[in-house]
């Protein structure tokens, strides 16, 4: 496997998809992440450019083993999917920039320059910021609100990396953890290789946000449609009826069920349902998983390859934890993997125990 990172060239043809992400340089000197053909990467990487493959586990299996493991020690992140892999010619390889996760760099190969700096202007931002793109937005992130973007885009973001940077250079076999937001800018002595590993730890924010919105969509009262807005009364009705919603708030809040979604695993007690995988097919679009209880088989459709987790649920003993099921579909979600729990338990194939680990004494 370590000598597939001494071929490039290889690695870029290798790619999983039909694109790959180049920072190409424009002749005012700003930098654009563009995604382009493996033909036109391979030709921009001999230019000069660095190259970011995404979803290396899906051409390096041994990555996504190292996604798994990180994931299964710290308890979140980084998934197999958020993975990628950088190879940048002799020269400036990344412009500055931060991320908006935790990044843990892996160098496999040449030696790199890092220059880092914490982000004294915001502290925690939740999407990743180029000062040197036009609109400083990275290119991978999708779904940006656009009141948040625009809210980044008001900061008076500096030019330079500050005077308070730190560097050091990387060579094979070192790695660099990345704390969320801090800048970072990168030059290449020669040919380097390396691994990003993008770990995004969980913040308050998004657990309490998707928790409240698992809460409310079980209540009738806020799925139900607000009155039409077509005049004066009818807004009025509107705003009256959110304003009660609202005031109910606080106590539903309260109620909310944050361990699931913090990552805390639970013992799941397995009732001798049978699971099987149905690979996609001409009729059959996406993967789907067969569960046989009680003589009557239902079937559910998933977006990943489910064959991992049915040897999980058929193994010998009386009890899984949702740390091996989220190991075994390592390219779900957190919230889908307890969309299909919840779903595994309403058909009466498992049954929730405990929290893992808990237990007397």
């Amino acid at each position: 496997m370590l000598s597939a990172f001494d071929h490039p060239i290889g690695l870029i043809d290798g790619a999983p998809g039909d694109t790959v992400v180049v920072y190409v340089r424009s002749p005012s000197g700003s930098t654009q992440q563009i995604g382009v053909d493996k033909p036109t990467a391979v030709r921009l990487f001999k230019s000069g450019f660095t190259v970011s493959i995404e979803r290396a586990d899906a051409m390096i299996p041994a990555v996504g083993k190292w996604a798994r493991s990180l994931r299964a020690d710290l308890g979140y992140g980084p998934d197999a999917r958020d993975v990628a892999l950088l190879i940048s010619p002799p020269g400036e390889a990344v412009p500055m920039h931060f991320d908006s996760t935790e990044v843990l760099i892996v160098h496999l190969r040449g030696r790199k320059r890092w220059q880092i700096a914490e982000n004294a202007t915001l502290r925690y931002p939740t999407t990743s910021w180029f000062p040197s793109e036009r609109d400083g937005q990275d290119l991978r992130v999708r779904g940006v609100d656009a009141d948040e973007r625009r809210l980044e885009q008001a900061f008076d973001w500096p030019k330079q990396m500050p005077p308070s940077a730190r560097t050091h250079d990387m060579a094979p076999g070192s790695a660099t953890l990345l704390p969320r937001g801090w800048w970072h800018q990168t030059y290449a002595h020669d040919r380097t290789v390396s691994l990003t590993f993008k770990v995004g730890a969980p913040c308050a924010r998004a657990i309490v946000i998707e928790a409240l919105d698992r809460r409310l969509r079980a209540l009738e009262a806020w799925r139900a449609p607000l009155p039409l807005w077509g005049g004066h009364a009818p807004r009025a009705r509107s705003d009256a009826r959110l304003q009660d919603l609202v005031g109910t708030l606080a106590a539903l809040a309260n109620r909310c069920e944050l361990a699931p979604l913090l990552g805390a695993p639970r013992a799941l007690r397995k009732l001798g349902a049978g699971f099987r995988a149905v690979a996609p097919s001409a009729n059959r679009r996406g993967w789907t998983l067969a569960v046989s209880v009680r003589g009557e088989t239902h079937e559910l459709r998933l977006d990943v390859d489910p064959t991992e987790l049915c040897r999980a649920l058929d193994g010998a003993s009386a009890t899984v934890s949702e740390a091996e099921l989220r190991n075994a579909i390592p390219d779900a979600s957190l919230s889908g993997l307890h969309a299909l729990v919840a779903k595994l338990v309403k058909l009466g194939a498992l049954e929730i125990a405990a929290p893992a680990g808990d237990g007397a004494g």
